[in-house]
């Protein structure tokens, strides 16, 4: 399957450079300034003033480049390849995020809310870029959670925590991997979530979004007396609520 992807490309790129060579020669115009640059570059080379030897090669560079892009053939091998790189990038992302894929899970963070005596407010909390972080330092009162991280998975569980009743907020920043969050059943979730390619998974819906924001309420919000709010955002990864 590699062997036949890399002679798929090496074939679309052929096709691109035979188009764009077959209409630079029945271009003169195109022609010419290709081979303008091309005298550019050769002589450029051989100069020994670096003032002008630089400004030569950019000049050859910049009438070979303006001759190829100005052809309609290098535009459509791009746009191919394009097309097959994003259709074959997306199946590397669900790939990557299947059920089948339990490597990814040795790298999460779990984050859940311990009882412990009441600290100071007021404080700074170092986060990891990629990999395991846990945050589990909330006391009897709650406090909002916010989470920025590289990669890696996380996991919330509010399971073992008593929210207030108002509105509570969970902030996630994240650039590639899952976001779980287990809300207790009873409480009115309003999911705000924006993803560059991704999936959110949320009250038995499943959205999947391309550079996309949603925002979605659990079916008793407005009459739940304690409410989450979570605003979440991802390069490349996945939400999922559950009430449990």
């Amino acid at each position: 399957m590699k062997n036949n992807r890399f002679i798929l490309i090496l074939f679309i790129i052929a096709i691109g450079m035979f188009l764009t060579g077959f209409q630079l020669f029945t271009n003169h115009h195109l022609l010419y300034l290709f081979v303008l640059g091309i005298i550019f570059v050769g002589i450029a080379i051989q100069l020994k003033n670096r003032f002008i030897r630089t400004n030569g090669l950019f000049f050859g560079i910049l009438m070979i480049l303006l001759s190829v892009f100005s052809t309609w053939g290098i535009w459509l091998a791009g746009s191919i390849l394009i097309v097959y790189g994003l259709s074959y990038g997306r199946k590397l992302i669900k790939k990557y995020f299947s059920a089948d894929s339990e490597w990814i899970w040795k790298k999460k963070r779990y984050v859940s809310v311990k009882l412990e005596e009441p600290s100071d407010r007021f404080g700074t909390q170092r986060q990891e870029w990629i990999g395991v972080q846990k945050i589990g330092k909330d006391t009897f009162e709650w406090d909002d959670i916010n989470i920025s991280q590289l990669m890696g998975d996380t996991i919330i569980d509010l399971g073992n925590t008593v929210l207030p009743n108002e509105q509570n907020t969970i902030m996630i920043r994240k650039g590639i991997g899952r976001i779980r969050v287990i809300v207790p059943i009873g409480v009115g979730v309003k999911l705000c979530h924006n993803a560059f390619i991704g999936e959110a998974k949320f009250d038995g819906q499943q959205l999947e979004l391309k550079n996309e924001t949603i925002t979605m309420y659990s079916e008793r919000f407005e009459s739940s007396h304690k409410k989450i709010i979570i605003i979440s955002s991802v390069l490349v990864g996945e939400i999922e609520v559950i009430e449990a």
